[in-house]
């Protein structure tokens, strides 16, 4: 069985965006009027999906700037 190697770059890179959407949901969602905890809530059901999605187009950019 061969094991995929995870590039700690990409998982870093990755997380940034995550964080900052995370955070503006914060933001915006306390200056709506929006309670804590629904928005706390719903920044952690974006951040997941929002990480995935990043981190897999590094790997996919990598991956075809390799092949060039």
């Amino acid at each position: 069985m061969r094991h995929k190697r995870i590039n700690w770059k990409h998982v870093g890179i990755a997380l940034l965006p995550a964080v900052a959407l995370s955070m503006l949901v914060a933001i915006f969602g306390a200056r709506i009027g929006v309670s804590e905890a629904l928005v706390d809530r719903i920044a952690q059901v974006l951040f997941f999906p929002m990480f995935l999605g990043f981190y897999a187009l590094l790997r996919a950019r990598t991956r075809n700037s390799r092949a060039v």
